[in-house]
């Protein structure tokens, strides 16, 4: 009986673990399946070599946390993008991804947001752009120590991909972003 209980016991939390491990991450917006591919064969409809799959931001933002010295960093969800941080019209988000330190004791940020055209990418670095300013402007009152990373914020829009980067490393962070999308 015991090794009955032990065993039904053991599938049970396999069940439990492999299903967590297949949900969906919390910072994509609600439309971000869209495949970027042409065509079901991975040709392009006009006979040129086959045009690169879109990585999607969430495998960018966990490669750039992967590869650098981050502190511990929460993900925020893409409600989050216009509610609570960069007062960025959503409209045009097609996918988000972006991270925070939860303790608010260092600026840190990683956000890597896929507009749905080049144009509103170059939009939304100008809101990034004035939201990093407002954020210098309240760090230098509360831990002047840290205000650097938000000096040498990595703001950057290539596409239809708007970036920032505050941390100690933009430029790393910045390599890993432009090798993954090229």
């Amino acid at each position: 009986m015991r090794r009955n209980v032990a065993v039904l016991l053991s599938v049970i939390f396999l069940v439990i673990l492999t299903s967590c491990g297949n949900e969906g991450g919390a910072g994509t917006a609600p439309n971000s399946d869209a495949s970027n591919s042409d065509a079901s064969n991975g040709d392009a409809p006009n006979g040129d070599a086959p045009k690169k799959e879109s990585v999607r931001v969430s495998e960018i933002t966990a490669a750039i946390i992967e590869g650098g010295d981050f502190p511990e960093m929460t993900e925020k969800t893409a409600d989050d993008l216009a509610d609570k941080y960069f007062d960025l019209d959503t409209s045009g988000v097609t996918e988000a991804s972006f991270y925070v330190n939860p303790a608010g004791t260092n600026p840190d940020e990683i956000a890597v947001i896929k507009m749905g055209s080049a144009q509103q990418a170059q939009e939304a670095k100008a809101v990034l752009e004035t939201y990093v300013q407002g954020r210098i402007k309240s760090w230098r009152d509360y831990v002047p120590a840290q205000v650097y990373k938000l000096d040498g914020a990595v703001i950057e829009a290539k596409g239809e991909y708007v970036v920032l980067f505050v941390c100690d490393d933009g430029g790393a962070a910045e390599k890993i972003f432009a090798e993954m999308i090229s």
